[in-house]
């Protein structure tokens, strides 16, 4: 059932708990306005490298994307466990809508990026389990609405000797 048509159904189900339908609705409505999409994690010349094939293959169409955020995080840890963590730099008073033109495209670990700012600087990593998340805006066309997307990937990393290590999907 598509989000118009169970918004449809909860509207002819009224009743006295009208406003608990109308939420329920709404809540629906606004989980439907980001999208997540998986996160590609591979080594690039020995360094942990994240990126997405399908939003490259959109910035090389035209789409405008900006990325907000990026953070590793250690799942198997109990403190201190955000490896490394950076935001977009905001000036409110000198923002326009060029600001969404920054492309993403691949993202390599600790690497510094132009207009963020580091809030955690990146730590060494370990055999372990870890997520990145990244939230990226994307710019509207005539055709396809803006809005904002989450990017996520579960991975473990584990030792092949002591140099040498490999990535592993967790989901």
């Amino acid at each position: 059932m598509n989000k118009f048509k169970l918004c449809l159904w909860i509207e002819s189900k009224r009743g006295p708990n009208n406003i608990w339908l109308i939420l329920g609705c709404l809540i629906v409505l606004t989980i439907g306005c980001q999208s997540t999409k998986k996160f590609d994690v591979y080594l690039t010349e020995g360094q942990l490298t994240f990126g997405n094939k399908k939003i490259v293959k959109e910035v090389l169409k035209g789409r405008g994307y900006m990325l907000s955020d990026i953070e590793v995080k250690r799942l198997d840890c109990d403190n201190d466990c955000v490896m490394w963590s950076m935001v977009r730099e905001r000036d409110p008073i000198n923002a326009t809508s060029n600001d969404i033109r920054g492309i993403m495209g691949e993202i390599l670990y600790g690497r510094r990026i132009a207009g963020m700012v580091e809030r955690v600087e990146a730590k060494n990593l370990v055999a372990g389990e870890y997520v990145v998340t990244a939230t990226l805006e994307v710019a509207g066309t005539r055709r396809r609405p803006g809005g904002a997307s989450l990017l996520r990937r579960r991975f473990g990393i584990q030792r092949l000797g002591s140099a040498f290590f490999e990535i592993v999907y967790l989901d």
